[in-house]
């Protein structure tokens, strides 16, 4: 042979290649994906991703893992470690140098949604590999309460705005007792009296409406947030082909409080009126992930915040209670008291 050396070099070449493919990819199967047992509705999730090098890794320098977090629907990004998310396909992506035999930490920030309460979250983790590895950890998101929100009756915990409802819901025996008493037990003054109540019912129901959007309005704080994620809780009313799909977006921030990092969610007060029950896309497309827009806090509980304030067209619903009201408070009046 003319050049030996050539020869040489081609077997030691192949037996490289031969040695790096027997290798494989790093094994990863010692890593594990970490998240607490229970959180507040609204508050922050903190997970863990430990990426560890497992025993089948015959690598001997520091190897990139390309991971994978898939996020449920109520589960909202705040932010991860070197990493990107991805808001259409709920994923966050991200790469992280491990050393041999050793250990990386990615922490990973989420927001449990508003609605949330009572739902599991199952955060998912996959990571590339010659056999992918899949983690998940399951997380219970608790009902969010205000101190002083829980009322008693009876032995009974409610809230107070389930207190309210039970004491109007209490009223209507009492109040048609009274108008048969005064009245006669005649259905005509039955009827008067069954309407009026219950148009004061949505009366009632639209001043805690303006209520709150009055405290928004004067009470709540202006911040300078970020958005870091964007969802939507979805209804449907009726069945089959009748059924229809309400949409209500919300989104995640990130903003201060008296110089220290908070985060929320929300959009609207509640009062304003989307086309067909969703908003349309037009509406939403300011608040992609990271753009900077005003939002408004609740001084009393940061988590609850608003991009969107003021009034909004369901006070025009309030007319027709109101007009029930007016259209039988005179015939009950003359009914009971004998004058319109």
């Amino acid at each position: 042979m003319r050049h030996p050396w050539l020869a040489l070099s081609f077997c030691a070449l192949a037996v490289t290649t031969s040695a790096e493919e027997d290798l494989g990819l790093p094994d990863w199967s010692r890593s594990t994906l970490e998240c607490p047992a229970t959180v507040r509705e609204r508050d922050l999730l903190r997970c863990t991703l430990t990426l560890r090098r497992g025993a089948k890794d015959r690598f001997d320098e520091p190897a990139g893992a390309d991971w994978r977090l898939t996020l449920p629907g109520k589960a909202l990004f705040v932010e991860a470690s070197g990493a990107t998310f991805d808001p259409e396909w709920r994923h966050v992506v991200g790469q992280t140098s491990v050393a041999p035999g050793g250990e990386a930490v990615v922490p990973i920030a989420l927001l449990a949604g508003p609605e949330s309460d009572g739902t599991r979250l199952t955060i998912g983790a996959s990571i590339s590999g010659d056999e992918p590895v899949h983690v998940s950890a399951t997380t219970e998101v608790e009902a969010r309460r205000r101190p002083g929100e829980l009322v008693s009756v009876g032995g009974v915990n409610l809230t107070r705005a389930g207190a309210w409802v039970l004491g109007f819901l209490a009223t209507g025996p009492l109040f048609l007792g009274a108008c048969a008493l005064l009245g006669g037990a005649r259905p005509s003054v039955l009827g008067l009296a069954f309407a009026a109540w219950v148009a004061a019912g949505f009366l009632l129901m639209f001043g805690a409406l303006a209520r709150h959007d009055l405290r928004v309005l004067n009470e709540y704080r202006e911040a300078a947030c970020v958005v870091t994620d964007t969802g939507a809780h979805t209804r449907t009313s009726g069945k089959g082909r009748h059924a229809t799909t309400f949409s209500e977006p919300f989104v995640a921030l990130r903003f201060e409080v008296d110089g220290r990092p908070a985060h929320g969610t929300g959009f609207d007060s509640g009062s304003h009126l989307r086309r067909g029950g969703n908003w349309p896309p037009g509406e939403l497309a300011s608040f992609e992930p990271g753009a900077a827009v005003p939002c408004w806090y609740d001084p009393e509980d940061p988590a609850h915040t608003v991009v969107v304030r003021g009034p909004g067209g369901a006070y025009l619903f309030a007319l027709l209670p109101l007009g029930l009201l007016a259209l039988v408070s005179r015939p009950l009046g003359r009914a009971l008291f004998g004058r319109g």
